[in-house]
């Protein structure tokens, strides 16, 4: 199981452009629950078949490692040290998800634009 932030965009597209490969490869998606209050999830969980839960970047490498496209980023996070680094990236890319689909309310000038990023793509 899969659960991602349903509420996010950036998570929402990744999850439905991910689906199908998630399915071929045994994962079912569903939204995270919302925290207390309406807190906002921070990062995805994963919920392997043996029981584990994981979250962020360790989740992230446990799909890696059963979808075969993305085996690249399981290789990579059995490089001692990787996975610190790849934690930390992910948890600054958790952290900013909502102001790289221009919903954090940063910016307040209509008039700059900013270029899409890869990750926004349709």
């Amino acid at each position: 199981m899969v659960l991602y932030d349903a509420d996010c965009r950036l998570c929402a597209g990744w999850a439905r452009r991910l689906e199908p490969a998630l399915r071929r490869a045994g994962f079912q998606l569903a939204p995270l629950p919302r925290g207390e209050a309406g807190t906002e999830p921070v990062e995805m969980e994963v919920q392997a078949s043996d029981g584990r839960r994981l979250g962020g970047a360790d989740g992230a490498v446990e799909i890696a490692r059963r979808v075969w496209w993305a085996r690249p980023l399981f290789a990579l996070s059995k490089i001692p040290g990787a996975m610190p680094l790849l934690r930390a990236a992910y948890r600054r890319l958790a952290a900013k998800r909502n102001c790289l689909t221009n919903h954090c309310g940063l910016d307040k000038n209509p008039r700059r634009t900013r270029p899409r990023v890869f990750f926004e793509l349709p």
